[in-house]
């Protein structure tokens, strides 16, 4: 009885897992406070267009 409620389990488990592999579309935003001339600024960017290269999302 205990490895048919495990088996049971594993079923479950990957028709979950079979129903979750496709995932929405995500969006990412982040915003900053300081003029596009500042360090923090020209940071924030970099690490948008690192983003941006990884993941095949649109340029900017």
């Amino acid at each position: 009885m205990k490895s048919f409620k495990n088996s049971l389990c594993v079923l479950f488990l990957f028709l979950f897992l079979a129903t979750c592999s496709e995932a929405a579309e995500v969006k990412l935003r982040f915003a900053g406070q300081f003029p596009k001339d500042h360090s923090a600024t020209k940071f924030m960017y970099e690490i948008a267009d690192g983003v941006k290269a990884k993941t095949g999302g649109p340029s900017r």
